[in-house]
């Protein structure tokens, strides 16, 4: 019964999401599921009472038909072939007539008078109002006869004509509530069905007189002649390139700002503008100036995605809408394919050509929302340029362009400096619990033309671009050739420790690019170890634990660096092949104030001992450090307690025998 409710409930809610042709029809099938149900209670009540006094008054024939009968409506009402509306009459009929059987005559009478409304409801609620008007009028006919006539109303299960006066009232008002709220949810719900009709109605006229359009459209545009068609096309291309014009632009612009709201997604707008373009008119003519023009276009063409759109938007400016960013940083890749496409030269009328632009830039939603004032954006920021002199780049957002044009510029030194030979590696040493230097981990260090600049600084930036190999292979080699060049020259040889980036190491051709550097260099792998963060093995471990292999097969140490921060699984340490773990500076800081830290240390010692690895903890600073460590049994030590990063030159001279550094 319950699960029925529920169920009634939900479709009177849900009820805009029906067919407008069958909807009243659902809703008097799911009232019937609540009626239904509720004239078997009655019925069934009503049955077992005839039954008993039956057989309490051994009158068999009549009662036994009458339950029959009952069962056999019942069974009618359950058939689906019958409508609703008739299945709904019967039962409301069961119903009535079992409650005017099973009460005192006054109340049977009385109950008699919802019943024709109730049915009129099924069919409308005028009908319905009809219903209850006719109810009141016959009430009053029958009072005035009761009262006229002189009749006893006890027979008729009342006292007295006040109380069947009283009674009547109280009857007709709860009838008048009763089929008032069920004729004005039928009538709200025929109201909404016809609404929804309409609706759907117009749309699909609209749609049909929508493809009558077109299909007129396609009709007229195969009637045109070709100068027509051509005249049609140019009234939003522009006739030099046939590129959108500036309102065919704006448009693009929009449906984009629809598909990125929809999606979340980020678009940039760049406006490029040609620096001095009258000076190339002036120089090779009319005609030279719009061969580079043309030029420039297909260039920009064969530079864009297939959702991307290019327009031409004034004599020498040009659009370019960069669709489907997934961050704003996404557009330096196109930024950089842009400047190599401007900066090549143009050969026109014989002639080389060579050109400099201006490029603003503005993103969606985080500079406009609008496509006016995207396009007004992206122009003043390219403005701002020209009138700095041009050839260069600039965002709308003042510190989003300070940001981007600081990593621009920093890209491009790091391409300078990789052909250059500019990182150069600095070696911090490693020390026992007595201050005996036991070797040195070579960290990278960049030689700038302004300054030393720390890998905080450019190694997530050469991760990103991929120059991280070049610039790994480099560094590797410089460790392995200056530790060489000290054993040739007959000091204390000591291993050399060198860092894999986790981009190094996914790297299919990681272990053969090692092998070639170290024979180029001239080290025997014995004195050489790698260090490998956690993230880096995590990330595809059955592939790392085949390379680790690879290497320490050999004669190469490995080492697990930042132990502790990563992702390793400890139960599957004791299946890598390495030698050392390094515990992570930031344990170390804490130490030994901070109760956690002192935990996670020991647990890290003891757990590195019971594998069988040697324990190096990097970032010591303070002497109570050290004794902490020492006392836990940790094997070597490194940090700025000892010695920061030193110059070859510097370092060499701790590779003297018996050297102890602090």
């Amino acid at each position: 019964m319950i699960g029925r409710f529920i169920e009634f409930g939900k479709h009177l809610i849900e009820v805009s999401r029906y067919d407008p042709e069958i909807d009243l029809d659902r809703w008097r099938e799911q009232l019937f599921t609540v009626i239904y149900p509720l004239t078997w209670v009655v019925g069934l009540a009503a049955c077992a009472g005839t039954l008993h006094s039956a057989f309490a008054e051994e009158r068999y024939l009549y009662p036994l038909l009458a339950v029959s009968a009952y069962l056999l409506v019942m069974g009618v009402m359950g058939l689906k072939r019958l409508g609703v509306r008739t299945r709904m009459t019967i039962a409301l009929l069961v119903f009535f007539s079992s409650v005017f059987y099973q009460s005192s005559p006054l109340i049977g009478y009385l109950f008699l008078f919802s019943f024709p409304p109730l049915v009129a409801t099924l069919v409308s609620f005028r009908a319905a109002l009809s219903a209850i008007m006719a109810n009141i009028l016959l009430f009053i006919l029958l009072s005035y006869h009761f009262a006229s006539m002189d009749l006893d109303l006890t027979r008729f299960g009342v006292g007295s004509i006040d109380q069947w006066i009283l009674y009547g009232i109280v009857f007709l008002f709860l009838d008048i509530i009763i089929t008032a709220c069920f004729g004005l949810l039928t009538k709200g719900l025929a109201q909404i069905i016809v609404l929804e009709r309409d609706s759907r109605r117009m749309i699909a006229e609209k749609e049909r007189r929508l493809e009558e359009e077109i299909l007129r459209s396609a009709r007229i545009q195969e009637s045109l002649s070709e100068t027509e068609r051509k005249a049609a096309f140019y009234i939003s291309h522009d006739r030099l390139t046939t590129l959108p014009n500036r309102e065919a632009f704006m448009q693009r612009v929009s449906v984009e700002i629809m598909r990125a709201r929809n999606r979340g997604q980020v678009f940039s707008i760049a406006s490029v503008g040609i620096d001095k373009f009258k000076h190339i008119n002036s120089i090779y003519g009319p005609s030279g100036g719009d061969a580079v023009l043309v030029a420039f276009t297909e260039r920009l063409r064969t530079l864009v995605r297939d959702n991307d759109v290019i327009g031409r938007t004034g004599d020498d400016r040009f659009m370019l809408l960069l669709s489907d960013l997934a961050r704003v940083e996404d557009v330096l890749a196109v930024l950089a394919k842009l400047w190599e496409t401007i900066e090549r030269p143009f050969q026109v009328v014989g002639q080389e050509i060579r050109i400099s632009a201006s490029i603003g830039l503005c993103f969606f939603p985080h500079d406009a929302k609008s496509p006016e004032d995207l396009l007004k954006n992206s122009e003043t920021a390219m403005f701002a340029v020209k009138d700095t002199g041009g050839g260069a780049h600039r965002f709308f957002d003042a510190q989003l362009n300070t940001d981007m044009t600081e990593r621009i510029n920093l890209e491009r030194m790091l391409r300078t400096a990789v052909s250059q030979d500019q990182f150069v590696p600095f070696f911090q040493p490693k020390v026992d619990r007595y201050g005996y230097l036991l070797g040195m981990e070579a960290l990278i260090r960049w030689h700038a033309p302004t300054g030393l600049i720390m890998p905080d600084r450019f190694i997530p930036l050469a991760e990103q671009n991929g120059i991280i190999l070049d610039i790994g292979e480099r560094v590797l080699y410089r460790a392995c050739r200056q530790n060489r060049d000290w054993q040739e020259q007959g000091l204390v040889p000591k291993k050399v420790s060198v860092n894999l980036s986790p981009f190094e190491f996914r790297h299919p051709d990681l272990v053969r690019s090692i092998e070639n550097t170290i024979h180029k260099s001239g080290l025997d792998p014995m004195w050489l170890e790698l260090e490998i963060t956690e993230s880096g093995i995590a990330r595809n471990e059955q592939d790392a634990i085949v390379k680790l292999a690879q290497l320490h097969d050999m004669g190469i140490t490995l080492s697990i660096d930042d132990f502790g921060t990563g992702y390793s699984a400890l139960s599957r340490l004791r299946d890598y092949p390495i030698d050392t773990l390094k515990i992570d500076k930031s344990f170390i800081d804490n130490i030994p104030q901070d109760k956690r830290s002192v935990t996670i240390v020991v647990s890290l010692i003891k757990l590195a001992h019971n594998l069988g690895f040697k324990v190096v903890a990097e970032g010591v600073e303070r002497p109570e450090q050290l004794e902490f460590l020492v006392l836990q049994g940790c094997d070597q030590f490194q940090g700025y307690f000892f010695s920061k990063p030193l110059s070859a030159e510097e370092f060499e001279k701790k590779l003297q025998p018996q050297v102890i550094m602090s």
